[in-house]
């Protein structure tokens, strides 16, 4: 008896043929794929640096402009500015620490803003309680919050417990809280 496997020898031939022929142009996308990640990833880096310096800049001419002008309404608004510059850094760090860049964790946010601006204020007359629920929004809502929060934070600090020599209630507690609602 004999039974003739020229076709199937051909067609299993054909077949890892074709497969390493797969094989290497999935080897060859991979390889590419990795080099465009890492360069993405460099130029990610490198306008992380730059935004950060860019920031820092901006923040070293307010505090130098602030430290020459004897006007207290001037120092005032100079300092709001700081401060919302310095809520717009918090943000930037924290979407470039994040594994995900296109959602942005409100609550971590805020506590390391709500840590910043007291520890600029240095104000130890004033508590700070924070009830935080984690809340993500999207990334590109994630400067506009930040100027808010700050802004309502800021104004509780300064208006609402004035610092020595300015009058009314001296010390007292901050609650922030953070909820989801519907």
């Amino acid at each position: 008896s004999q039974l003739d496997v020229t076709d199937k020898k051909t067609a299993e031939a054909k077949v890892r043929e074709h497969r390493d022929d797969l094989e290497q142009v999935v080897e060859d996308r991979t390889r590419e794929l990795t080099e465009a990640l890492e360069q993405k990833t460099a130029l990610l880096h490198e306008v992380d640096h730059r935004v950060k310096n860019n920031l820092q800049l901006i923040s070293s001419l307010l505090l130098l402009q602030n430290r020459r002008v004897t006007d207290p309404a001037v120092k005032n608004s100079l300092r709001g500015m700081l401060e919302r510059v310095s809520a717009i850094a918090t943000v930037h760090r924290r979407l470039f620490q994040s594994d995900d860049v296109e959602r942005f964790d409100v609550s971590a946010f805020v506590r390391d803003l709500v840590s910043d601006m007291m520890g600029a204020a240095r104000r130890d007359d004033i508590t700070v309680r924070l009830d935080l629920e984690r809340i993500d929004i999207a990334a590109s809502k994630a400067a506009p919050l930040a100027l808010v929060i700050s802004e309502l934070f800021s104004n509780a600090v300064r208006h609402a417990f004035p610092a020595e020599g300015e009058g009314g209630p001296r010390g007292g507690e901050i609650f922030v809280d953070i909820t989801r609602e519907e």
